[in-house]
């Protein structure tokens, strides 16, 4: 049933990604950009981790262009990709690596779950070499979506995302969104040690229904204003540490 359920979603997406790049053959997805940025950053010789890496993707991804990438999580993804040696259990406050031992930290769609954001982002700098880079994606806190999301309990949420796309409910986490707008990003980051290297906010189109992605995309045109794309549903940012 989950496996029918997921195929129909990946269909759909596909015909309307064709759609939309026929439209806007030059439209960045927010996860392209953010691999793109992280592509930029990687060396064959970088130390890097992916911080609350799930099923340990990006390493595994990424493993050709950096081989010294491991993942770091405080669960065991029950679909991790990866060997042990590739792969840290471990909460993101207390890291077992040694002081600016890292080139590169990535997390994607992991910021908005951490509740103790001071701790984490302290820790991160401990890590980083300085000159290291700290490159996230994350959702935007005042997407108006995001907002009526929270009129509904959590039990909820589960479902309607599990019927929509097929995710299981251990791939969805409780969210505190601590920095997540433009603003806290730009105001708490060089607090710890960070200089804003590129910070954008880009609108997903939604691709899961037809009708939903043709307002998507009517919206996404709204925000071609100034005024509004500070409502665009996700947040990429590359920091490096000074």
């Amino acid at each position: 049933m989950h496996e029918n359920i997921r195929e129909k979603s990946v269909n759909l997406e596909i015909r309307l990604k064709e759609k939309l790049y026929s439209r806007m053959p030059d439209y960045v997805f927010s996860n392209d950009l953010f691999e793109s940025w992280i592509k930029e950053s990687l060396k064959t010789s970088s130390i890097w981790i992916d911080a609350g890496c799930g099923k340990n993707e990006l390493v595994h991804e990424f493993c050709h262009l950096a081989p010294g990438g491991t993942g770091i999580d405080e669960v065991i993804h029950p679909e991790l990709l990866t060997s042990d040696d590739k792969f840290i259990r471990a909460d993101l406050k207390n890291i077992p690596l040694a002081d600016e031992s890292v080139d590169t930290i990535t997390a994607n769609m992991v910021v908005e779950h951490i509740t103790d954001i001071k701790a984490v982002l302290n820790e991160f700098s401990r890590i980083l070499k300085k000159g290291g880079n700290f490159i996230f994606r994350t959702t935007n806190k005042w997407y108006p979506t995001l907002l009526l999301g929270h009129l509904f309990p959590k039990a909820v949420k589960d479902k309607i995302i599990y019927k929509v796309f097929g995710v299981n409910s251990h791939d969805i986490f409780k969210t505190s969104y601590p920095v997540n707008t433009l603003k806290d990003i730009r105001r708490t980051l060089p607090a710890y040690g960070y200089k804003i290297h590129r910070l954008l906010a880009v609108e997903d189109l939604h691709l899961f229904n037809p009708a939903v992605f043709e307002a998507s995309y009517f919206f996404y045109k709204i925000q071609k204003r100034k005024l509004f794309q500070r409502l665009r549903n996700c947040i990429v940012c590359w920091a490096v540490k000074e």
